[in-house]
């Protein structure tokens, strides 16, 4: 059946899309009216999952969506994901296709079953809500992200620019200005503590040793093993906040591959600048875009191999002052230092330090 809207060609990518995501990935989708009734759903937990959906929801929603065709990602009470897109037709609002629920780390029964004692659940629901959680998938975000991507695209024949996340105060199961979050007779929020699994211990040493080693072929290793950086998952930080917790989450990886690549060679003061800039980066007020974040995120990890890698070379062929200066250059590589001040700070002439830079590496300095 022809979906409002869409042509026939349209629809049926549709279904091939959805079909898709929920063979490969176990992601359901939601087909809902622009008032949000439900018109179709490949999800097998329907009465289960939506309560919490529709819980969550906000009028605020629609109002963003009668300006916008980005899609909307946040989290529900049981820290579950969603992501809401906005189907717009002559620049009316039409319906909403909403693709999860999702979970980004794996959560404990232990601390799921907890979630649902402060909403007092019945047992019966309790027992079939447990049952359903094994079910959810448990994957990265930026892989949820590429199904969201896709989604909009079929919808709009093009690809979405940066994927913004929207957060609504009421959305947010941790926030002060929920009115929905239940509250401990001791004043605090239910969900202070979260419990969650994480990836395999091997994994981040397979990702840290590539830092140590300097290994600039990292990236077709990782891929061709079963310790796939798209199965890598982060234990729960941020619970109900998605962009605090990819934060979170690359500025503890930037003190591991720091310290790592310190392991391999490079020069702690140098490391640690690195460091701070990648963090000032990520917690720069004008970073709130998943995409920017992640990609800082890859970035880091490249920078700090392929430095260890010069390094590592480096002091196979070049005398020792040489390697200092290289070393004092990069340490300083976001900011401005001179020939004079290598100089000066290596105790040599200019005239004698840049022949022998020139010498020894083939470069002048300024084109280090």
């Amino acid at each position: 059946m022809r979906k409002k809207g869409l042509s026939m060609y349209q629809t049926q990518k549709l279904t091939y899309l959805f079909d898709s995501l929920y063979a490969v990935n176990n992601i359901c989708f939601w087909h809902y009216t622009k008032d949000w009734e439900l018109l179709d759903t490949n999800c097998p937990w329907i009465n289960e999952v939506r309560n919490f959906f529709f819980d969550s929801k906000d009028d605020a929603l629609k109002t963003y969506a009668s300006n916008s065709t980005m899609p909307i990602l946040y989290p529900d009470r049981l820290c579950l994901t969603w992501a809401i897109q906005p189907y717009i037709v002559d620049d009316n609002l039409d319906s909403f296709y909403v693709l999860g629920p999702f979970l980004n780390s794996s959560v404990s029964e232990i601390n799921f079953k907890r979630l649902l004692d402060d909403w007092h659940m019945s047992i019966s629901s309790q027992h079939r809500m447990m049952e359903v959680q094994k079910e959810i998938p448990v994957i990265p975000y930026s892989l949820f992200l590429q199904s969201v991507r896709m989604l909009y695209y079929t919808l709009y024949g093009k690809a979405p620019g940066n994927l913004t996340t929207t957060s609504f105060p009421t959305l947010n199961p941790l926030s002060s200005k929920n009115t929905l979050a239940p509250t401990k007779k001791n004043g605090s929020t239910a969900h202070d503590i979260t419990i969650t699994e994480h990836s395999s211990y091997a994994m981040e040493c397979a990702m840290l040793k590539h830092v140590e080693t300097g290994n600039i072929h990292y990236q077709d290793e990782l891929q061709n093993t079963e310790l796939s950086a798209d199965n890598y998952l982060v234990g729960l930080m941020s619970p109900g906040d998605i962009v605090r917790q990819e934060k979170d989450e690359i500025i503890v990886f930037v003190a591991l591959i720091t310290r790592a690549a310190i392991r391999g060679g490079m020069d702690p003061d140098e490391a640690y600048s690195l460091s701070d800039y990648y963090i000032q980066q990520i917690e720069s007020p004008d970073c709130t875009d998943l995409n920017n974040i992640m990609d800082i995120h890859f970035l880091a990890y490249d920078t700090f191999i392929h430095r260890v890698h010069e390094i590592q070379l480096q002091g196979k062929e070049y005398s020792p002052f040489v390697n200092d200066c290289i070393a004092l250059i990069h340490r300083n590589i976001y900011e401005k230092i001179t020939l004079e001040d290598l100089a000066e700070a290596l105790g040599y002439s200019t005239y004698y330090l840049s022949s022998q830079f020139k010498k020894q590496t083939g470069q002048s300095i300024g084109d280090t």
